[in-house]
C-alpha cells in the first residue's frame, strides 16, 4: 500500500513518540506501517494506553468533545501522567504524517485539569520547515478550530480528525447501535457504531456492490442471516433502526435479537469493507465475543482493508495473530512499570515458524507477549 492509496483526504501516521504519558515514560519515535499494525502484549503491558492516546487526540481535535471534558471524566490529570503529576510534570506527544508533524505538551493545573505548555504543527516543505506555533497556556486546542489559517495548519487539523478509534464492546440493550437512529447521520461510521443503520442504508443506496459484499460476509459467519431491513420507520423518512430478516423467513427482527458476537462482526465487516475509509482506523480488541471462525474472517478483512487504509489494532487473540505476518506485529512490553513498543525480527523467529504458527508462538511466550513484568 502506498501512502496516497487511502480514499480519505487524510494521511496515515508515519511515526509517534510519547513522553510522560500513562505507562510510556519515554517512547522515542516509533515507525508505523501504512498498512497493518497489530499490537500484542500481556494484560497491563500498555496496549490499551497506546490506543487510548488516540482517543485523547480525538477529543483534542474535536471542539464539540473537548480535552478538558475527557480529562475530567477519566481520573483528571494524575491519570494521564507517568506515575502521576508529582513524578511527571509534563506530558509530550509527537506525531509524523505526510510532510507534517503535530507536537504538543500538556502540564497539570492545580484543579486537576491540564493546559497546553506547547502546541505546534510543523510542515516540512520544499523550502524548509514552518513551525505553525499555536502558543501556550490554552486549555483547548486552537488548531482544532482553525478553519481559516495557513494551509499547513488546516491540513494537519483535518488529518488528525480523520484518524478514527473504534471499539464495539457495548452490545447491551442501551447501546447506541440498538437504538432508533437519524437517517441523515451517515457520513462516517461512529466509533461505537451508533449510526450503523443509516450508514448501511447509505451504502445500500450508493454502493450496492459493497453492501452486498458485507451481507455475504455476514452470512459466512451467521448462515441464518438474510438481509437488513433499513427502510425508515416514520413517514417523514427521518429515522431508521438496525432491523433484519432471517434467510428463509419474512419475520422482521430487532438488533437485540442478534448474538453479541454476530452484532460485533457486523460492525467490523461494515467498518473494514466501507468504500471510503478514514486514512487510519484504530481498533481496540476486535476479537471480543467472536467465534474463532469469525476471528479468522476478521483477520482476512484486516488484510483486505490494509490495501486502502492504515490499521492500528490491539488484540489478545492468538487465532487472530495466526493469520498475520511477522511484520504486522508490534509487541508491547512493560518492564519496571514502563511500556515500550518493539517490532519483531523475522529472522530470529524463522526456525520456530517452520513448525509453529505465530499464534502458537504467542501462546508459548516465544513472542514475549506473556504476563507483564512488575
Amino acid at each position: 500500500m502506498t501512502e496516497n492509496s487511502s480514499t480519505s483526504l487524510g494521511r496515515p501516521i508515519k511515526g509517534v513518540a510519547l513522553s510522560g504519558y500513562k505507562s510510556f515514560r519515554e517512547q522515542k519515535r516509533f515507525s508505523l506501517r501504512s498498512g497493518l499494525n497489530v499490537l500484542i502484549g500481556a494484560n497491563g503491558s500498555g496496549k490499551t494506553n497506546f490506543i487510548r492516546f488516540f482517543e485523547m487526540l480525538a477529543h483534542i481535535m474535536e471542539p464539540n468533545l473537548g480535552l478538558q471534558n475527557y480529562v475530567a471524566s477519566r481520573g483528571r490529570a494524575d491519570a494521564f501522567f507517568f506515575r502521576g503529576t508529582k513524578v511527571t510534570p509534563e506530558l509530550t506527544a509527537h506525531l509524523w504524517f505526510a510532510r507534517n508533524e503535530y507536537i504538543f505538551s500538556l502540564q497539570p493545573a492545580a484543579d486537576g485539569s491540564v493546559f497546553f505548555a506547547k502546541e505546534e504543527a510543523p510542515f516540512n516543505g520544499q523550502y524548509g520547515e514552518t513551525r505553525y506555533s499555536q502558543g501556550s497556556g490554552h486549555k483547548e486546542s486552537p488548531l482544532a478550530k482553525n478553519l481559516t489559517g495557513w494551509a499547513g495548519e488546516r491540513f494537519a487539523a483535518a488529518t488528525l480528525r480523520d484518524w478514527r478509534l473504534y471499539h464495539f464492546h457495548d452490545t447491551s440493550a442501551q447501546a447506541a447501535v440498538m437504538r432508533v437512529q437519524n437517517v441523515a447521520d451517515n457520513e462516517r461510521l461512529r466509533g461505537d457504531a451508533g449510526n450503523l443503520a443509516p450508514f448501511l442504508l447509505k451504502l445500500r443506496e450508493s454502493h450496492r456492490n459493497v453492501y452486498d459484499f458485507i451481507v455475504s460476509e455476514i452470512r459466512n459467519v451467521a448462515p441464518f442471516f438474510g438481509d437488513f431491513v433499513l427502510d425508515p420507520l416514520d413517514s417523514e423518512g427521518l429515522q431508521t433502526q438496525l432491523r433484519w430478516r432471517e434467510r428463509y423467513s419474512d419475520l422482521v427482527y430487532y438488533p437485540n435479537q442478534f448474538s453479541d458476537g454476530t452484532l460485533r462482526f457486523i460492525c467490523l465487516a461494515t467498518l473494514l469493507l466501507q468504500p471510503m475509509p478514514p486514512s487510519t482506523l484504530i481498533i481496540d480488541e476486535p476479537e471480543l465475543g467472536l467465534h474463532p471462525f469469525a476471528i479468522a474472517m476478521v483477520s482476512a478483512l484486516f488484510k483486505l482493508a490494509s490495501d486502502r487504509c492504515q490499521l492500528i489494532v490491539s488484540t489478545q487473540s492468538a487465532p487472530l495473530v495466526d493469520s498475520l505476518d511477522v511484520e504486522d506485529l508490534i509487541v508491547v512490553n512493560r518492564e519496571e512499570g514502563e511500556s515500550t513498543l518493539q517490532r519483531l525480527e523475522k529472522a530470529r523467529l524463522q526456525h520456530w515458524l517452520e513448525e509453529y504458527s505465530l499464534g502458537d508462538l504467542v501462546k508459548k511466550n516465544v513472542i514475549e507477549a506473556g504476563p507483564a513484568n512488575a
